[in-house]
């Protein structure tokens, strides 16, 4: 999931590098920018910490549930049983990456709490 906020704000680091502004006003800009990312890599940690110690079995089986409908979906289409559209493959590449961020900071708040 970190990945994908630092994916966010690349384009934006990349546009102010290319501003024809003084370098005192691109260093302020990338500033800004790594508050604002730093400050959503923070929610994103703590929304899977509090993910790690709910006592609903729903609360942290969400992700395993969606991952397997949706490779299920894949599996689907890869047999001819169902018509996958290529939205679902690129959600699956997104899921995927958000997925093993998740479970890495599952684990790692865990052990923080142990």
């Amino acid at each position: 999931m970190l990945d994908f906020i630092q994916n966010i704000f690349k384009p934006a680091a990349e546009l102010v590098d290319n501003l024809h502004t003084s370098d005192e006003e691109k260093l302020k800009l990338r500033n800004e920018f790594a508050k604002i990312q730093a400050g959503l890599s923070k929610e994103a940690v703590g929304l899977m910490k509090a993910e790690a110690s709910s006592e609903h079995w729903i609360v942290a089986a969400w992700r395993p549930i969606c991952a397997l409908a949706l490779f299920g979906l894949i599996l689907a289409d890869g047999y001819g049983v169902a018509t996958a559209p290529p939205q679902v493959y690129d959600l699956a590449q997104i899921f995927l990456s958000v997925y093993g961020g998740g479970r890495s900071l599952e684990k790692i708040a865990k052990g923080f709490r142990k």
